[in-house]
Formats: C-alpha cells, sequence, structure tokens
C-alpha cells in the first residue's frame, strides 16, 4: 500500500510537471507539500523503489 501510494505521487507529480522527478529530495517535499501524506515516514519507502530501479511507466512510453 505505501508503495503504491508513492508511486501514485511520484506519476501524479511526473502529469503536472511534464517531468519526472530527478531525486529523492523532490519527491519527499513533494508528498509532504501537495498529498495527504503529511505525516507520512516515506523514506525508506522511496529508497527501496529507486534500488530497485522503479521506473515512471508513463516516462517509458513517452521516451519510446
Amino acid at each position: 500500500m505505501r508503495v503504491y501510494s508513492i508511486e501514485s505521487a511520484v506519476i501524479e507529480y511526473y502529469k503536472m510537471n511534464k517531468r519526472p522527478i530527478e531525486d529523492m529530495n523532490q519527491i519527499s517535499q513533494y508528498i509532504t507539500d501537495h498529498t495527504l501524506f503529511r505525516n507520512f515516514d516515506c523514506m525508506p519507502v522511496i529508497l527501496e523503489m529507486f534500488a530497485a530501479g522503479w521506473k515512471l511507466p508513463e516516462m517509458e512510453t513517452v521516451m519510446k
């Protein structure tokens, strides 16, 4: 559930800004400021996602 929520926030950011989040600080800031996760400790989940090579599905489609 936590990973799904963060993935959704990253995709939402990409759609709104037409560019991907480039580092963990950006996603942490975005999640804290613009979503319902104000008290959500997302850093461990973000680290796991990026360490596993997670990428935006939409970005790969756009870049083809």
